[in-house]
């Protein structure tokens, strides 16, 4: 944890200049990755490689180990070491994917609250509008308001595995505000 915290110190502008070496770490890891997963490519009988004797001496026992882990968590890895430079570097991962994807990529705004809110909240009647808006869902979690903030409920909807949908009520008037349900691959 000391090595991780020492990333987090500030200079005077309130910037903090030592977190560029996470993002270099994770291009170099990502390089290390493709160049490891490309010398496993060059060789014949890919497949046949992936298996561990477990009577061959140490030495080469710990080759085919490595060998093997480094096949099977190359995506999950590379997807990690991604996201930590998406962190630092967000133009420029914002770029990559973009020309990845082929269309373009949006920053996500939280919902607020257009009205001044009343003192006295109304969240009986904004909770039912929102369990209204989604009523197939099933309720996984609340996020109560502060401050100009709206009443969030996350709510898991039946063919989804987690809950990813969400729903923004105005505490004050009951209105819903927005909803967010993920799109269904076509």
């Amino acid at each position: 944890m000391s090595w991780h915290r020492w990333l987090l110190l500030k200079n005077d502008q309130g910037e903090k200049p030592l977190q560029v070496f996470v993002s270099l770490a994770s291009l170099l890891f990502i390089i290390q990755m493709i160049l490891g997963l490309w010398l496993w490519f060059k060789p014949k009988k890919r497949l046949k490689r992936q298996k561990i004797n477990i009577k061959s001496n140490p030495r080469i026992k710990t080759y085919q180990l490595h060998t093997v882990i480094g096949v099977f968590t190359f995506i999950p890895l590379l997807l990690m070491a991604f996201s930590g430079m998406a962190f630092h570097w967000k133009s420029q991962i914002k770029y990559v994917l973009e020309t990845l994807v082929g269309g373009t990529v949006e920053q996500y705004q939280p919902p607020t609250i257009d009205d001044k809110p009343d003192a006295n909240l109304q969240l009986d009647l904004a909770f039912n509008n929102a369990r209204q808006t989604l009523i197939q869902g099933e309720l996984y979690m609340i996020y109560l308001p502060a401050n100009d903030q709206p009443l969030k409920l996350r709510i898991k909807m039946p063919d989804e595995f987690f809950a990813f949908s969400w729903v923004s009520v105005n505490p004050s008037t009951g209105k819903v505000i927005k909803y967010l349900m993920p799109v269904k691959p076509t």
